[in-house]
Parts: structure tokens; sequence; C-alpha cells
């Protein structure tokens, strides 16, 4: 079945509660313009955000908590998918329910926050760096206001201790069963400091931590380079770059000396 034109929508709408097609058409648009600008700062090339593939299922935070299986806030159905099985979760309540699955959409499922629609249309569009791993990744690079950052770091928190928690329990070892335990405490830590306290020091930590697991150097390296003069394929916030400017600047300071050290040095081993 062709996918219904905004045109065709407004029509039958129209034609449904006996309106003006011409003025229901220019609501749509009015409306679909507004979404595509609240999207545009987690999205590379706006423009191609198609707000007709849009479907919000409107269950709220409390119906689903973050914290549950469910941490699923949004997500993709590709155009290729034929499967008519729909999405089933026990609500906080206890109530059983069915989110349908409906080929080539993007779907948000609770709180439809800009961020999430965001981080799904980026899937969409191919702008998710290949993975959920570095979807999440560049939800923090793009994360602009306080509540975005909490709710990145909340996201990638999930992610990474969700993974430890796998880890741990597919594993025989004794012994890499408690690096595992160990890493996990670190990483519960430093992600709920950063989420609750946003402070210097939990800001510190959080680098620290994130340098430690890898993932600071691939952020630095595939989204988002502050040395580099082409401009970044992914949305960069402000707040990214101040957080980790002070590492480049150290970085670049440490090079300097060394360069310095090398170029003034009478022997090999003064240049170490």
């Amino acid at each position: 079945m062709a996918k219904e034109t905004l045109e065709e929508k407004a029509m039958r709408v129209a034609i449904e509660y006996n309106l003006d097609p011409q003025a229901v058409l220019q609501g749509m648009q009015m409306g679909d313009n507004d979404f595509i600008r609240a999207i545009a700062p987690y999205v590379n090339n706006p423009s191609d955000i198609d707000p007709s593939i849009a479907r919000f299922h409107g269950m709220t935070e409390k119906q689903v908590p973050r914290g549950t299986q469910f941490g699923l806030k949004g997500f993709l159905v590709p155009e290729e998918y034929s499967s008519k099985n729909p999405y089933k979760l026990r609500t906080a309540d206890g109530l059983m329910k069915e989110i349908p699955k409906e080929a080539g959409t993007v779907n948000v499922v609770n709180e439809g926050q800009a961020t999430t629609w965001g981080h799904e249309y980026r899937h969409q569009l191919g702008q998710d760096g290949g993975s959920e791993w570095n979807n999440r990744y560049i939800d923090l690079i793009a994360a602009e206001t306080p509540s975005d950052w909490k709710q990145a770091l909340e996201a990638l928190g999930n992610k990474e201790i969700t993974t430890l928690l796998k880890q741990r329990d597919n594993n025989s070892n004794p012994k890499n069963a408690k690096k595992i335990e160990k890493r996990l405490a670190s990483a519960l830590t430093v992600y709920k400091e950063a989420i609750d306290k946003d402070t210097p020091e939990s800001k510190a930590n959080l680098k620290k931590h994130l340098e430690e697991t890898k993932a600071l150097s691939v952020l630095k390296n595939n989204f988002y380079n502050p040395n580099s003069t082409e401009d970044s394929k992914y949305p960069v916030s402000r707040r990214w770059k101040k957080f980790i400017s002070e590492d480049w600047e150290k970085d670049k300071e440490k090079d300097s000396d060394k360069r310095k050290k090398a170029n003034t040095a009478k022997t090999f081993w003064d240049a170490l």
C-alpha cells in the first residue's frame, strides 16, 4: 500500500470532520515545520527529516519508567520489515501493552523529547555512526541543555551497565567476574554522580571513566575532533566542546613540549 501523502491525509481529515481541506493542510505543514525545527539540533541535514513517518505512542514515564526492561524510549522499524508482531511490554501498573511495528516508521514510546526523536531519526538517516553504542555517544556530544545532558548520560550509563551485567552473568571465571564487578561498581558511581551533581569533580571523574573505557578516544577520533578544520559529520554542542576542550589543550601543550624538547636535545636520551 502506498504511503499516504500529507495532502491526502489533510483531505481525509477534512472530509471526516467537515473542515476546509486547505486550512487543515496548512495546519499540518505548520506542525511539521515546528517538529523539524525542534529536532534539527540533533541531526545533520534537518531537511532530510520526514515527519510523515513519525509515530508517537504517548505512554507516560509513570507507565514505562526508564529503569525497566523497556529502557526503550523509541525505535526504528526498517522499510523492509514484514513481521506483524508488535512490541509487548508490561507497564508499571501491571498492564500488558502492545506497540505496533509499522514498516518504515520512526517511533517514540514515552515523553516525546526532541533528543529521543533526534536519536531515532539518526538511525533512520544513517547518521548513527553504525551502531546503537555510537548513537548514544552522539547523544552525549549533541546534548546542549542540562536535561539533554542528563538524559544522554542516563542512556549511555544504562547501556554500559547492562552490558557489564550480561558479561558478569555469562562469565564462569571467578577472577574475571570479580574484575567485572569492580568495573560495574565504578560505572554506577561515576554515572550517578555525573547525573545527580554535575560538578567539576563529577565531570573530571566522568572524563577519567570515559578514558579508561576507551570511549573518549572513540568520541574524539570518530565523532568530534576540535583540532580538525573540517565540520563534524555529527551535531556537536557547545557543552561537549567545553567538556573536552581542556583535555585537548593539555594534549596540545604536551605535544608542543615534546617537540621543543626534541628540537633542543643534544643527545637521544635528552629527547625522551
